[in-house]
């Protein structure tokens, strides 16, 4: 089963997410300023909200004004110069940005470059092998249909699940941890979504600086519309999962993301991994690695981890945006909010906490209180075995109020967890292990938008289990 987590109590106190209402004065900006806080370490990293020398010192170059405050204005400048150097891009300026920054010190531009590049390499690995470039005399398309025809196989700073070759596998293995990582969520992705590709759906893995340079793997449904907005789904799972864990895992999350997109072919899921994923081909697999422990502390920005995994997908045209956790996948959140106390590095319209957080609930109660966290219309505590009261907070008025509502898990009745048989020849419950509450916030309860359309039980999750 996917193992409660037991985590230090703490997360960010409510304190910590306080504004400063007075405005500072431009900084000055000292040269290597930049160069010295991206060095430290990810807490350094430069993000919207983020003020100082360093931030002065990548205006000046980006030729915008100086005021020592990452605006929209800069998040934006760097955005596109990512984009114009065929990096990850997600307007934070991490290792790879500034080596880009130093190797092409050069003005933004206005408009996106759309050819395919590089994904970051991290903690010390050499770069990862290039994805498959087009023609340069080709356009690429940003938003490339997706329909009867067959996926497009050219992406934007990324891979393509369903084109990339036994040779770049090869390549990624070799190339270093982060490489191997982003080899085996493709393999992952290939094997366990098989269904959505033969369907006509589209996976593509990208590396983004908010993700801490881990895979990301965006899961494009069958019948997808590129011209409607997009309802955008992103995902941190638990221990023992991965982003495209195999049927009868105990988490369940693949089969559920795929009962959601096919009652909603309109959302798209965004599923980071953490910094220690498992190659996990079958059920088998699974049931052989249970002793791995998530490890989130890769994650600065579930926003821009977002942002960068739908840019490389070609999907500009965002609607309703969810973000949800299970299990020890809520450290991811923690984690963001660490590293932006200002809440900008957690954004939802509907915040999902599976049976998560385990001590760290501090971290949710303050990001209540920022801007993003007043956006949200919606917040859900789905309790399956964490300990009772931990959300008790959440409702009060001063926190999320009437936009919170706590669900009691319970276990799933007989029914709804059928007995399955893989193509490994193994047998397996379809959503993993059997009457486990914790397990179900997940299979069962993941998504629980109420939607006309989706199967037994989602809908019924509007109203406590009694």
């Amino acid at each position: 089963m996917t193992d409660p987590l037991s985590v230090r109590p703490g997360g960010v106190p409510a304190s910590s997410h306080s504004k400063d209402p007075t405005p500072t004065a431009p900084a000055a900006s000292t040269p290597g300023a930049l160069d010295r806080q991206i060095q430290s370490g990810r807490a350094g990293w430069l993000h919207e909200g983020s003020r100082g020398e360093a931030v002065s010192e990548l205006q000046s170059q980006l030729n915008l004004p100086v005021t020592g405050r990452f605006d929209r204005a800069t998040h934006d400048a760097v955005f596109a110069f990512q984009t114009r150097q065929h990096i990850a891009r997600d307007g934070i300026v991490g290792p790879e940005t500034l080596r880009e920054l130093r190797r092409t010190p050069a003005s933004p531009s206005p408009q996106a470059a759309t050819a395919v590049g590089n994904p970051p390499a991290r903690r010390g690995d050499p770069p990862l092998p290039a994805a498959p470039t087009p023609n340069p005399t080709t356009p690429t398309p940003t938003a490339p249909a997706i329909g009867p025809t067959g996926p497009a196989t050219t992406v934007s700073n990324g891979y393509d699940v369903a084109t990339v070759t036994p040779q770049q596998l090869a390549d990624l293995r070799a190339s270093g941890s982060t490489g191997q990582r982003t080899a085996n969520t493709i393999e992952n992705a290939r094997t366990n979504f098989g269904d959505t590709l033969t369907r006509g759906g589209r996976l593509v893995v990208s590396n983004p600086e908010g993700n801490g340079g881990q895979p990301v793997l965006t899961v494009v449904p069958p019948g997808f519309n590129p011209a409607q907005p997009a309802r955008v789904h992103t995902h941190y799972h638990g221990w023992n999962g991965t982003v495209a864990e195999p049927r009868g895992s105990a988490g369940g999350g693949t089969v559920r993301i795929q009962e959601v997109q096919a009652a909603d072919p309109q959302t798209v899921f965004v599923l980071p991994e953490c910094s220690n994923t498992r190659l996990m081909l079958s059920t088998r697999d699974n049931a052989s690695r249970r002793q791995y422990h998530t490890d989130w502390g890769n994650v600065s920005s579930q926003a821009a981890t977002t942002d960068s995994a739908l840019a490389s997908a070609g999907i500009s045209n965002v609607g309703t945006q969810v973000v949800s956790a299970h299990s020890a996948g809520g450290q991811a959140l923690a984690s963001a909010l660490r590293h932006q106390p200002d809440g900008a590095g957690l954004r939802a319209d509907r915040l999902e906490l599976l049976d998560c957080l385990y001590g760290q609930e501090s971290a949710i109660r303050g990001w209540a209180d920022t801007d993003n966290g007043r956006a949200a219309q919606d917040v859900a505590f789905f309790r399956g075995t964490n300990d009772a009261g931990r959300d008790a907070h959440f409702g009060d008025a001063s926190v999320f109020g009437s936009r919170f509502r706590h669900v009691d898990v319970g276990g799933p009745r007989a029914n709804e967890n059928p007995m399955e048989t893989g193509s490994d020849g193994s047998s397996y419950r379809r959503y993993g292990s059997g009457p486990n509450a914790h397990n179900r916030a997940q299979w069962q309860f993941m998504d629980d938008g109420g939607h006309a359309g989706f199967p037994a039980g989602i809908s019924a999750a509007r109203t406590p289990n009694t």
